[in-house]
C-alpha cells in the first residue's frame, strides 16, 4: 500500500461545490524518503456575483487578492519560499494535481470539503482526481489524543505526550484544527486563511501524531547467579583456615578445625607449609 500522502488546503467561494469556484489551491505531497514539494495556485473566480457573502468575510478574500493579482494574470502559480509569481492556466493546475495525486492520499483539516471541490475542479478541466483516498488530520489527531488523555501515553512514549495528557476535551464536535494544533503545542500560522499555511498546518499535526515513539529501554543484563566453587577454591579456602589457625596458638582447641585427634597429619603439615618455587 503506498505512503504517499498529499496535504492539501483550498479557499473558495462559497460552501457548494457546484455553484461554488476554488480561488486557492496548496498542496504539499509527502514521500518516504524524499523532500516534501509543495505547490500554490491562485486562481480568479470566474463568477464571484454568485460567491457566499459570509465565505468571502471568512476566507478575507477581497483583502487578500491584491497580493495575487498585481500582475492582472487569472491564474498564477506562487513560490511557497520566495512570493514570486508564475502566469499559468486552470488546465495545467488540475494535470499537476492529477500527477500528484496518483498513488497519494489526500491529507486535510476537514473543514473546506477539499476533495469535493478538487474533484469538481479537475473535472471541468478534463482531469481526474485519482487520488487514494481521503484522511482527516484534525479527527485523527483528536483521536491519538483522546488516548493520550486516557492514560495510553504511558505505552506510546512519546514526546507530545506530557502536553496531551493535559488536553480537556470539552469543546463540541467538530474540533477546530486551530484548537488542535494549539493543544499538540505546534505554532499556529500568522495568516489562517492562506491556503499554503493550512496545508503545512495539516502536515505539522499529522506528522506530531503519527510520530512513532521512542523505543523503551532495554534493562541491563542480571548479574549470573553464583556458581558452585570448584575444587582449586575450595582448597584455598582450607588452607587459609589452617594458616590462621597456626598464626593465634592461643585459639581453644574448640575453635580450631577437628583433625580426629589433637595433632594434625604431619603429611598436611608439611603439604601447607611447602613453599611454592
Amino acid at each position: 500500500m503506498s505512503r504517499n500522502l498529499l496535504f492539501v488546503a483550498i479557499s473558495r467561494t462559497g460552501p457548494d461545490p457546484l455553484r461554488h469556484e476554488t480561488f486557492e489551491i496548496a498542496a504539499i505531497l509527502r514521500r518516504p524518503g524524499a523532500p516534501d514539494m509543495g505547490r500554490y495556485w491562485v486562481i480568479r473566480p470566474e463568477h464571484l456575483e454568485a460567491a457566499d457573502d459570509a465565505e468571502l468575510r471568512r476566507t478575507r478574500y477581497l483583502e487578500r487578492r491584491e497580493a495575487w493579482e498585481h500582475n492582472g494574470d487569472p491564474v498564477i502559480s506562487l513560490d511557497p519560499s520566495l512570493g514570486t509569481t508564475v502566469p499559468t492556466s486552470r488546465r495545467s493546475v488540475a494535470e499537476k494535481l492529477a500527477a500528484a495525486m496518483v498513488d497519494a492520499h489526500l491529507v486535510t483539516l476537514g473543514r473546506d470539503r477539499e476533495p469535493e471541490f478538487l474533484r469538481e475542479f479537475m473535472r471541468k478541466q478534463g482531469s481526474p482526481c485519482p487520488h487514494l483516498g481521503h484522511l482527516d488530520a484534525t479527527v485523527h489527531a483528536a483521536g491519538a489524543m483522546y488516548g493520550w488523555a486516557q492514560g495510553w501515553h504511558t505505552c506510546a512514549q512519546t514526546a507530545s505526550a506530557a502536553v496531551a495528557n493535559q488536553v480537556d476535551f470539552g469543546p463540541e464536535l467538530p474540533y477546530d484544527p486551530f484548537w488542535i494544533a494549539r493543544a499538540l503545542g505546534l505554532a499556529l500560522p500568522a495568516e489562517q486563511e492562506n491556503a499554503y499555511a493550512r496545508a503545512q498546518l495539516a502536515a505539522a499535526i499529522w506528522s506530531t501524531t503519527t510520530a512513532r515513539p521512542a523505543p523503551l529501554p532495554v534493562p541491563p543484563p542480571e548479574p549470573a547467579p553464583p556458581g558452585p566453587a570448584d575444587a582449586a577454591e575450595l582448597l584455598g579456602d582450607l588452607v587459609a583456615t589452617g594458616s590462621r589457625d597456626d598464626d593465634h596458638p592461643g585459639l581453644s582447641p574448640d575453635r580450631r578445625p577437628p583433625c580426629g585427634d589433637d595433632e594434625r597429619p604431619a603429611a598436611a603439615d608439611q603439604t601447607v607449609a611447602m613453599p611454592v618455587a
